[in-house]
């Protein structure tokens, strides 16, 4: 049996060759009627849509004075929807085989949410149980009934909520972020179709922005029926930016006038060229909060206790990617 954090790695992998495989049966099958007129000579805008993969790991650590620092890493992966647009000059030269300088600019939409520090219980679930339990009894006291499927404080078993526990989960920030590049494109005919093939080296940039969200959990018993809770909950968000060199393959698809459609695929090794560590946390939401079944009372009180999350990203990471791109070369 395979875990789900194990078959969810796969699933890039499988998309990604899929869309190799993909690739080759609609420029292997496309039309018989696709020869081009020579257009090597004018400006072509594009508009683009595709979706990368990011191979990815990330490390996260919480320390201070509350509980022992613990660490945790994830290697998985990062899908990256991007939209933008693209503009193929006219060739430079006949020499080298006549390369067209190409930009591009777009957003992109990092698609995210995974766990990448997990210790001990820090799902909160103790905090729920415990004011559920002062809820219950408050019920019992005014005369009410207890609703199904809770639990008094006697009925609670000390060993299912104390402890602690820490998390770090990474997500996307729902602001899309954007892209830039620089390139140039050769084109030749393809020897697989009835159309054209180019091959496009590139430098780009990148920005990425996350959210990352710590969470630290502590749960004592320091006399029966008596639990105190001690919590953090804190949050930071992270722009990353990246530059690096690309590598695409395009091949025409199919052409109605005023437009011709394309696929592509892409591969990208990108620098990470801002702060690798981000760290956040501290003391000033830090508190304890006290559930006592015999006066039913929370009361809830500073500490001196603190803590913080580091979060840690690659230095260097691969995106590989695909889409289709949409040109306006006129009739």
């Amino acid at each position: 049996m395979h875990s789900r954090k194990e078959r969810g790695r796969r699933r890039p992998t499988r998309a990604l060759i899929l869309a190799l495989v993909l690739f080759g049966l609609l420029t292997g099958s496309a039309g018989q009627a696709l020869a081009e007129p020579d257009r090597s000579e004018q400006w072509v805008p594009a508009f683009e849509l595709g979706v990368d993969i990011q191979f990815d790991e990330r490390s996260a650590s919480r320390s201070g004075n509350v509980a022992p620092s613990v660490k945790g890493t994830d290697t998985g992966s990062i899908s990256i929807v991007r939209f933008g647009g693209e503009l193929l000059a006219p060739r430079v030269s006949d020499r080298w085989g006549g390369p067209r300088p190409l930009a591009r600019i777009g957003g992109q939409l990092t698609l995210v949410t995974k766990e990448i520090l997990s210790e001990g219980n820090p799902s909160g679930g103790a905090f729920a149980l415990l004011a559920d339990a002062v809820e219950q009894q408050n019920r019992l006291d005014m005369g009410m009934s207890q609703r199904p499927g809770t639990m008094l404080f006697s009925e609670l078993d000390p060993d299912d909520i104390k402890g602690e526990g820490s998390s770090v989960r990474v997500g996307q920030n729902v602001r899309p972020t954007w892209y830039a590049s620089l390139g140039v494109a050769w084109e030749f005919e393809s020897p697989v179709h009835e159309g054209w093939l180019r091959i496009k080296p590139s430098i780009e940039y990148a920005a990425d922005e996350f959210r990352y969200d710590g969470l630290f959990v502590d749960v004592i018993e320091p006399s029966p029926d008596v639990f105190e809770l001690t919590t953090l909950r804190a949050g930071r968000r992270v722009r990353e930016h990246r530059i690096g060199p690309g590598l695409e393959l395009e091949a025409l698809l199919t052409r109605s006038e005023p437009v011709t459609i394309s696929l592509f695929l892409s591969t990208r090794f990108l620098f990470l060229v801002s702060d690798r560590y981000n760290s956040w946390g501290g003391a000033s939401s830090l508190g304890t909060t006290t559930f006592d079944d015999v006066n039913d009372i929370q009361s809830t009180a500073s500490t001196g206790k603190t803590t913080r999350f580091t979060a840690e990203s690659e230095r260097f990471l691969v995106r590989l990617g695909g889409g289709f791109r949409i040109a306006f070369v006129g009739p």
